[in-house]
């Protein structure tokens, strides 16, 4: 797995992990941006929406189903999860951190 970090700031991005001859480019969680690619592609994919693809909706695998989260936080190793939409119900969000090992994340 290589670690891709912003040049101005040494701020992470993402990571390139290693498919066969490809490389699949994902977020700080391992979350997949796209299609196993090449490296340079792949590390293209991970600077130009390692971090923008954090906002908006995402989908996790929870109890069985896909349930649609928003990002509040990201770590390597956990998500913390709004199970709402923050920019429609800010007084009754509820938050939750998740084991990003354990639990699949997918864009919607």
């Amino acid at each position: 797995m290589h670690t891709i970090r912003r040049d101005e700031d040494d701020e992470l991005m993402g990571y390139l992990v290693p498919v066969g001859d490809h490389w699949q480019p994902t977020t700080v969680f391992n979350a997949a941006l796209g299609d196993p690619t090449s490296y340079d592609e792949a590390e293209r994919i991970v600077r130009n929406i390692g971090l923008s693809a954090l906002m908006g909706r995402w989908q996790v695998e929870y109890e069985g189903e896909w349930r649609d989260v928003w990002l509040q936080e990201v770590r390597p190793d956990s998500v913390r999860v709004y199970w709402g939409d923050p920019m429609v119900d800010q007084k009754n969000l509820k938050a939750q951190w998740l084991d990003a090992r354990t639990h699949t994340f997918r864009r919607a």
